[in-house]
């Protein structure tokens, strides 16, 4: 919806219709994935969602937006899946693992692991994506000065999390860890989730 309204107030209105059809779909296929979900997106569907959201960051054209603050506009849209891909990929090559590979060591999981109830966890990542998407509206209309200080509070801010949900140990094979896979998958065996953890 960020995408659609930037596009629409510098006049992109084919960008615009294309991001309104994107939320409109996913805000379809949310209503069934909310916990407990029904369905799953899966690999298709999220690669093919993640390939729209990029064709609309780049095709975003910001009429009177200085160059070096408007780069970051689609950047703060895509917030959390940046943040995510960022802090996953990070730690699975320090602790020797593949980042093409599937896990349950993403920002959601983490979340769960601490004690946060999964529906919570999930509308936390709701409210930060909804607060990076106003973020980056206001961001398309500041100038250089107050948009880089804007992008540096983001950015500081992003790092910290970052920094503590790092620190969660997602990867170790304890009871505890084993506890936290029965909450996030309590349909599969715990053997199964041994072997997956």
């Amino acid at each position: 919806l960020s995408f659609c309204l930037i596009a629409g107030i510098n006049g992109q209105f084919l960008v615009a219709a294309l991001a309104a059809g994107v939320a409109g779909c996913a805000t379809g296929f949310l209503r069934h994935n909310f916990h407990p979900a029904k369905i799953y997106m899966g690999d298709a569907g999220s690669l093919f969602l993640g390939f729209l959201l990029a064709v609309l960051g780049l095709k975003l054209t910001l009429t009177g937006t200085p160059s070096v603050v408007a780069m970051f506009v689609p950047l703060l849209v895509l917030g959390v899946p940046v943040f995510d891909t960022t802090l996953v990929t990070w730690q699975r090559l320090i602790h020797g693992r593949s980042p093409m590979q599937g896990g349950r060591d993403h920002t959601s999981h983490r979340l769960v692991w601490v004690g946060i109830p999964v529906p919570v966890a999930v509308c936390l990542l709701y409210a930060a994506t909804i607060a990076l998407g106003w973020l980056a509206v206001l961001l398309a209309r500041l100038d250089v000065t107050s948009g880089l200080l804007l992008v540096g509070f983001v950015f500081t801010v992003g790092t910290f999390l970052m920094g503590l949900l790092a620190a969660v140990p997602v990867y170790d094979n304890s009871r505890q860890r084993r506890a936290m896979l029965q909450v996030v998958r309590p349909h599969e065996s715990e053997g199964e989730q041994r072997a997956a953890g």
